[in-house]
């Protein structure tokens, strides 16, 4: 089970590079007027939480060796 603390900082972390990567990915659809992509901009936010944790989890297994 992944620590509370842990899924904060992969909030966290999801929040700041998944606004960045938004902002580079559809800037448009920010300050225009293109639609927003939804699909791609879930996937902005949840890959980095997803590598986030991964990081920890696979960290966790080698230190446990």
């Amino acid at each position: 089970m992944i620590p509370t603390s842990v899924i904060r900082k992969a909030l966290q972390t999801s929040l700041f590079v998944g606004t960045v990567l938004t902002m580079i990915n559809q800037w448009e659809a920010v300050v225009g007027n293109q639609p927003f992509r939804v699909i791609p901009l879930i996937l902005t936010y949840l890959v980095p939480l997803c590598v986030y944790c991964w990081g920890w989890w696979s960290n966790k297994q080698t230190t446990e060796d």
